[in-house]
């Protein structure tokens, strides 16, 4: 619903607020492609018909770019709309992406985890930041596997980038309805004994969610505009220590 921003933009869903002159998820849409994934999911519910006309016109600006909208019957929260939009388009992992929220690194290291590792569940991206307090951190334990997340602490840290590589396995324990994919997912699948692996970059990471990030998302997208155009200069990801350091 973009309650934080709605008094600013009203009228679009919060992944399509302009940034740098295109809808947000344009940007989130064309780093998912610089890492090789052209088949996209776009779970939708509010004003959804935006997202639908958006995707539309998408595809026929990016040949090979292929985008299905999947309308929520109701609010499903993170997780139930994962496990809704996986329902559409069946995988044996998937690459998982907030709409309003980017870290610019490249995931070469995260899928040559998961590829390499049969019991290794999913892995789940961290971005260091110099001031981890307004997001919470991530426990990670030996082998840089995930053990839960904490609560928010002052200082820097590994912050959780709402990206993650997550095996359909682990989508085929949810029964479908609204569920949490931080808070009750993802503890519920750790409780199971699942292995979630966590890679970590030093990457630029934007949050539109409040007043304040999304007026410093103009200069973000301008200032990393080469990381779009290159991808190969994306900051690499590599399996985080224990700590979370």
């Amino acid at each position: 619903m973009g309650t934080r921003i709605a008094g600013i933009v009203p009228d679009r869903p919060k992944p399509l607020v302009t940034v740098a002159g295109r809808p947000f998820l344009h940007w989130v849409s064309r780093w998912v492609e610089s890492q090789g994934e052209t088949r996209m999911v776009l779970a939708a519910r509010h004003l959804s018909e935006q997202v639908a006309a958006w995707a539309a016109a998408e595809i026929r600006e990016r040949p090979g770019c292929r985008m299905i909208v999947c309308v929520e019957p109701s609010p499903l929260g993170t997780g139930g709309a994962v496990v809704n939009a996986a329902s559409t388009w069946k995988d044996d992992r998937y690459l998982i992406v907030n709409g309003d929220s980017l870290a610019l690194a490249s995931l070469a290291a995260a899928y040559r985890w998961l590829d390499g590792d049969g019991t290794l569940d999913g892995v789940i991206v961290a971005v260091r930041a110099a001031d981890a307090g307004r997001f919470g951190g991530l426990d990670i334990g030996d082998g840089g596997l995930l053990r839960g997340f904490h609560e928010k602490r002052p200082g820097a840290g590994l912050i959780n980038a709402g990206i993650y590589l997550l095996r359909s396995r682990l989508l085929d324990r949810l029964a479908p309805g609204p569920l949490s994919l931080e808070q009750e997912c993802i503890p519920f699948w750790l409780g199971q004994g699942a292995r979630i692996g966590v890679v970590a970059a030093d990457a630029p990471f934007i949050d539109i969610g409040t007043p304040e990030s999304l007026a410093e998302a103009d200069a973000f997208v301008e200032t990393f505009l080469g990381l779009w155009d290159d991808p190969s200069r994306l900051p690499p990801t590599a399996p985080a220590r224990q700590g979370g350091q």
